[in-house]
């Protein structure tokens, strides 16, 4: 999809033009792009969402089974961002239950670029990428031309080399989705061990052996020892990182979350397992405080198609604390931009920004507090339950990632606080009641347990203030789902990051209204809202 038909055009009359439907192509009929505005990219992708929506629903319609969506867009332009942010906005809300990933390409924070409102557009994009997606693969223009320069040996990298580079990392990473073995042939499988915390959804990759096609198509190769021990030492390499961020920095605290190898070609499994077990106990990469260090292994084939000189390669895909260094570098641009008030009449002609720049003045909030929420929430150790009848733990069962969630049900005890990193959290527990029929129809109850986060300031006092025993409340929020098993027996219990909270404060909660009794909770609260 594209609002001006230049970039199309050169595919379609490319060797590549038969990859693709022609009817799955679209281009605005007006043909003038957006010109490198937010704003306009926004608005015209509202205009013309029932025009290229229908050829993404028929996709999905004829899908026979729908896992999830891939975006691929740049930030900083008009169409990539505005548009960008609109599809992904209303992907979400048409498919509220399919996971969204991205490929984010990022500027370029060394070099000056000739988009001037380039800050701007990054921004107001950045929001949605954290609001709306449920994974971002972040790729940075400066560390694709780094790698083209030292590890591909090209003097001046063009497109085609950076465009190679972009397309490797992307077809490594669904290698276990298009070549399907026992694991990780859904999109979940590989995303949801990777993401502990639905905010830390921004993830780094790394690639070696480099490799890519010139304009004569002849391979270049910058390294030719490929064994599984050598890749997978290499992928660790900040230098073979598609982003500029200071992963290995002595002076900052920031650690990987976790890590996710792909491994392509001839790889023996015994080897992989002896190279991971080198690389865990040389403790060479630091690794969060509260869990394991996660790097897990997937094995896939390579590609029929391409014929390859190394016997085997590797992609990394980290969640790593210092991708908080985009935001922040981001926020600074973008500071320098406004306090000039410089290229705001261009945002200005649209709807969006017609009454009032307030979008700008959220889009830095949201971004100016997620940046150093990152590393906050790396260094959690462990948040303790709010009551000591949910515990102890034995073991988890089984981990996902869902993307948002509404609860209504009330609270089993008084809501606390903790302080991290200066930050104030607030905590407190609500139970769910549900009653089902079982295989053999008889009514049973079943009781979920939901431990919410409140890391939003404007709802920290609130909720201590108001949260009580007994207390009705509908939560809206994302979520981790862990389902655990106690030691009076299995329960369901979630750990929820809450954005927005209904408090029933007119419902009075007397001691023998106890929270154990056979009642729909739920229900109860959905009345209580209608009311």
């Amino acid at each position: 999809m594209d609002l001006e038909p230049r970039v199309v055009n050169s595919i379609m009359n490319s060797k590549y033009s038969k990859l693709f439907n022609n009817e799955n192509i679209y281009i605005s009929k007006n043909g003038g792009g957006a010109g490198n505005i937010w704003a306009s990219g926004y608005s015209q992708g509202k205009e013309l969402s029932e025009e290229f929506f229908e050829i993404i629903e028929r996709e999905a319609e004829g899908a026979d089974s729908l896992d999830g969506f891939i975006l691929c867009h740049s930030i900083a332009g008009g169409t990539g961002s505005g548009m960008g942010s609109y599809v992904l906005e209303t992907i979400q809300d048409r498919f509220p239950k399919k996971i969204i990933q991205t490929y984010s390409v990022f500027p370029s924070q060394e070099e000056s670029s000739d988009v001037v409102v380039e800050p701007y557009n990054s921004l107001l994009t950045l929001r949605r990428l954290t609001e709306n997606a449920d994974c971002v693969v972040v790729l940075d223009n400066a560390a694709l031309n780094r790698i083209a320069v030292e590890k591909l040996h090209i003097e001046n990298p063009k497109i085609l080399q950076t465009n190679s580079l972009v397309s490797t990392i992307m077809s490594a990473s669904t290698s276990t989705l298009r070549y399907p073995s026992f694991m990780n042939n859904r999109l979940a499988e590989l995303i949801v061990p990777l993401i502990p915390f639905p905010r830390l959804h921004f993830l780094m990759t790394g690639y070696t052996p480099f490799t890519t096609e010139s304009e004569n198509h002849s391979e270049v190769t910058s390294v030719r020892k490929t064994t599984v021990m050598d890749v997978m030492r290499r992928l660790l390499d900040d230098k073979n990182m598609m982003v500029s961020t200071p992963i290995q920095t002595k002076n900052d605290n920031h650690c990987y979350i976790s890590i996710l190898n792909i491994i392509q070609g001839e790889a023996d499994p015994v080897e992989v397992n002896k190279s991971l077990a080198r690389i865990r106990e040389s403790k060479r990469i630091p690794f969060i405080q509260w869990g394991p260090a996660n790097i897990q292994v997937a094995l896939s084939r390579k590609s029929p198609y391409i014929q390859t000189s190394n016997r085997v390669s590797g992609l990394l895909i980290a969640n790593h604390t210092s991708i908080a260094h985009l935001f922040e570098r981001i926020v600074s641009q973008y500071d320098k931009l406004r306090k000039r008030g410089a290229f705001l009449d261009r945002f200005k002609n649209e709807e969006i920004f017609s009454h009032n720049l307030d979008e700008f003045d959220e889009s830095r909030s949201i971004i100016k507090v997620e940046a150093p929420s990152i590393p906050q929430l790396a260094s959690i150790r462990q948040l303790s339950n709010d009551s000591e009848e949910h515990s102890p733990l034995e073991n988890v069962d089984t981990f996902k990632c869902i993307n948002r969630v509404t609860l209504l049900g009330r609270a089993v005890g008084p809501a606390t606080s903790v302080i991290i990193n200066d930050s104030e959290l607030a905590l407190f527990t609500l139970a769910t009641n549900e009653i089902r029929r079982n295989r053999s129809n008889e009514l049973v109850k079943r009781t979920e347990f939901h431990k919410i986060q409140v890391f939003f300031p404007r709802l920290v006092s609130k909720t201590k203030q108001v949260v009580q025993k007994g207390s009705r409340i509908l939560v809206e929020g994302k979520i981790n789902y862990n389902v655990r098993k106690y030691e009076s027996g299995n329960a369901h219990f979630t750990n929820i990051i809450a954005e927005n909270i209904v408090f029933f404060t007119g419902t009075r909660v007397t001691q023998e209204d106890d929270l154990n009794e056979d009642v729909n909770a739920d229900a109860v609260a959905e009345n209580e809202l209608k009311q």
